[in-house]
Formats: structure tokens, C-alpha cells, sequence
């Protein structure tokens, strides 16, 4: 009897180790480090589904800066964190824009996401959801109250409805690779039609932006013109008493869609299909013109977001839908045929090759800013004062945020 249990058992692990495939995670220590109460569950949804569907998992650890950079080839199907780019086996995870949601993605996310480069795949699907409405509503209700993806400030908001918000992003965000125009260049123009047209923006710079040429130019466009204002008040209640939104894709232009507002994108994003696009500096002039009263989303755009918010992103307590995207990956990689010598050589090279890419990008952008800068220096010679209201405004900014207020 002892016997028959021992080789029964030594059946069991042979079994496992033959038929068990193996599994690559990555977790981003920053969140075990911050255990933030959404990804915590989150990840633990992951790992639990991973057991549940009887996989060897290999657990990897990644932190900054290795977000964004793709993964080498491996046979293996692999869920990694924050990448885009990388080979079909290969998928990325990340928080979606709204909180709560998740993005678990073929492809990647923002411009790369496979939604945003395969539409017509999820046409069919995205047709089928039925009351849109009733799916957006929690989201609406999510967002009435003040939570975003980020902590908002305190600040209450002490201007008059009906303005164009312009919402800024981080300058060196990933996501801003799918940018069709510059943001400086679109600041420039937003501040001459504005003038033009007497109508008011208020500008939100986004809460971690980290260029000073970006908060040196909005400061010094709103010396110069009186029909622009930034405000470091709570995004949620700028977008209810704004008429339109105005962004590259950040996922502000999302919470406006959600909350029934027109939106003008001039990158591309999950959802910038949905919005009024723009990819040329002079189609700005619209987002003046355009003054549509009593806007409302229509059925596709409402059906879009629904199936976004429901279907395309997970939940982060919605272990089966969490599963059934792992399962996903699985069944994909099982599908794929071994690579050859003369294959594996070809990847390397597009590997080397977007590097290369992605280099060249980034000095393009530091000559941008550094033409900006040069610019905005020769104001401040003429005009020294400038600089020390600057210096004060945005050191009274940081003190405010750091008490509270």
C-alpha cells in the first residue's frame, strides 16, 4: 500500500513537471513597497489565478527605469509590467486611467494598445454591449466624488463655468510618443486664439510634472495674456465646470468623456478615437469654433467607453475576468511556432533598431527644449522681474501642497 502511495506521488510530480507550463510575472516592487490598497489585490488576483490554472511561475521583480523598455524573446508566455513593443507571447499590465481599472494588454498601453492599433478586431464587440448608460453611470458617480487617479489638491475651485480646460501631461511620459504636435507649440497657439477669440482656458499642469520649461512657459503665457489661468485645483471639478477639454492623451481627456464632455486629443490613446482629433497645429482654431451647445456623447462613443470600462480593462477584485485574461496568454503562446536562427537574428536587429529609435526621439526633444529654453532666457533678460515673480508663484505652489492647503 505504501508503496502504491509513493509511486502514485511520484506520478503526481512527474505529471506536473512535464505538463505545467512556465509562467513569467513581473511585479513592480515600487507598489509592494507603497502596498497601495488597489494593487495590492490586485496582484495578489494575479498570483492566485496563476495557481488556480496550475502554472510553474517564475516571478520577476522590476522597478523604475525599466518601465516601458521591451522585452527580449522568450518561448514562454509572459505577463510583464509596463512595456509595450514586445513579441506576441509578450503582454503588459499597468493601472488603466481610472482608478480601480487595469489594462492587460497584448500590445501595450496608450498609443500601443492593441485597441488603439487593431480597432476594427473589437468593433463587433464593442456593438454588442447594451445600456452603455448604465455601465458608465458607477464611473460617473466615481468621479463626481473626486477620485481620480491621482490625489487632487484640496484648493477649492473659485472660477466661473464654461471655459476651455487644457490639461498637461508629464513632458517625458512614455505615452507622449503618440503625440502629433508638440505641446509647447500647442500652448503657443492655444494663447494666440484665446486672445483672439476672448475666451477664457485654464491650464492644470499634470501633479509630477517634472519640466521646468513646461512651468516657466505657462507661467510666462499667462503674465502675457489675461485670458489664460493655471489652476491647481481638484481635475474632477475643472472638467464639471469646463465647456471642453483640450489634451494630448492624457487620462483627464477619458474622465471628460466619461463625464459627458467634448474632447479634443492631439495624441492617440485607447479612447482618442472617440474624441475630436487633432493632428495639425492649425486645427486648434476648432476647439474655439467649434461651440456646440447642449453637447452630449453619442451612441458608439458611449457604447466605446462602456466596453473600455466593463470589458477591454479588468476590475482589480475581479479575479475571473483577471483569469480569463491570464488563460488568454497562455492559449496564445501555445499557438506560436519555434522561431529560427535567421528569425531570432531578424528580432535582434528591430530590437537594436528600436533602441536606436527610441535614442533619437529623446535627443530630438532635449534640442526642442533647449530651442524653447533660449527663447524664453532672451524674455527674461528684458524683463528680469519676471523670473522673481516666477521663483515665488511656484515656491508658494509647493508650500501649499506640502501643508494641505
Amino acid at each position: 500500500m505504501c508503496e502504491d502511495v509513493k509511486m502514485l506521488v511520484i506520478q503526481l510530480v512527474m505529471f506536473f513537471i512535464v505538463e505545467a507550463k512556465k509562467f513569467i510575472f513581473e511585479y513592480p516592487q515600487d507598489w509592494v513597497k507603497k502596498a497601495d490598497h488597489h494593487n495590492m489585490i490586485f496582484l495578489n488576483n494575479i498570483t492566485t489565478s496563476l495557481i488556480e490554472l496550475n502554472l510553474v511561475v517564475s516571478l520577476l521583480p522590476v522597478s523604475y527605469p525599466t518601465y516601458g523598455i521591451p522585452r527580449n524573446n522568450t518561448s514562454n508566455p509572459y505577463l510583464s509590467f509596463h512595456s509595450y513593443e514586445n513579441p506576441s507571447n509578450i503582454w503588459s499590465y499597468k493601472e488603466a486611467p481610472i482608478k480601480g481599472l487595469y489594462s492587460i494588454d497584448p500590445k501595450g498601453y496608450g498609443g500601443w494598445a492593441d485597441i488603439a492599433q487593431n480597432l476594427d478586431k473589437y468593433k463587433s464587440e464593442i456593438e454588442k454591449i447594451q445600456k452603455p448608460d448604465d455601465i458608465l453611470e458607477p464611473y460617473i458617480q466615481q468621479l463626481k466624488k473626486g477620485l481620480s487617479k491621482y490625489k487632487q489638491s484640496k484648493a477649492k475651485v473659485t472660477l466661473d463655468d464654461g471655459f476651455i480646460l487644457f490639461a498637461l501631461q508629464v513632458r517625458t511620459d512614455s505615452v507622449a510618443d503618440h503625440a502629433y504636435l508638440d505641446v509647447v507649440d500647442v500652448l503657443n497657439e492655444v494663447s494666440l486664439f484665446a486672445k483672439k477669440f476672448q475666451q477664457k482656458v485654464v491650464i492644470k499642469l499634470h501633479p509630477k510634472c517634472d519640466s521646468e520649461l513646461l512651468k516657466a512657459q505657462v507661467f510666462k503665457l499667462c503674465q502675457e495674456n489675461k485670458w489664460l489661468e493655471v489652476s491647481n485645483s481638484d481635475i474632477t471639478q475643472l472638467i464639471q465646470l469646463s465647456k471642453s477639454i483640450l489634451a494630448c492623451n492624457s487620462g483627464v481627456s477619458l474622465e471628460a468623456l466619461i463625464l459627458n464632455k467634448k474632447v479634443y486629443c492631439f495624441g492617440q490613446s485607447e479612447w482618442s478615437v472617440i474624441t475630436h482629433c487633432i493632428t495639425q497645429i492649425d486645427q486648434i482654431k476648432q476647439v474655439f469654433t467649434n461651440d456646440e451647445q447642449n453637447y452630449s456623447l453619442n451612441l458608439f462613443q458611449k457604447k466605446y467607453l462602456a466596453y473600455l470600462l466593463s470589458c477591454y480593462w479588468v476590475r482589480f477584485d475581479d479575479q475571473q475576468a483577471i483569469k480569463n485574461k491570464l488563460q488568454r496568454i497562455v492559449a496564445e503562446n501555445e499557438s506560436l511556432n519555434h522561431l529560427n536562427v535567421e528569425e531570432v537574428a531578424s528580432l535582434n536587429l528591430l530590437e537594436a533598431q528600436k533602441q536606436y529609435t527610441k535614442k533619437m526621439k529623446r535627443i530630438n526633444l532635449i534640442e526642442r527644449d533647449f530651442e524653447y529654453q533660449n527663447k524664453l532666457l532672451k524674455d527674461i533678460r528684458t524683463n528680469p522681474f519676471f523670473m522673481i515673480v516666477y521663483f515665488l508663484k511656484f515656491n508658494f505652489i509647493k508650500l501649499k501642497n506640502k501643508i494641505g492647503l
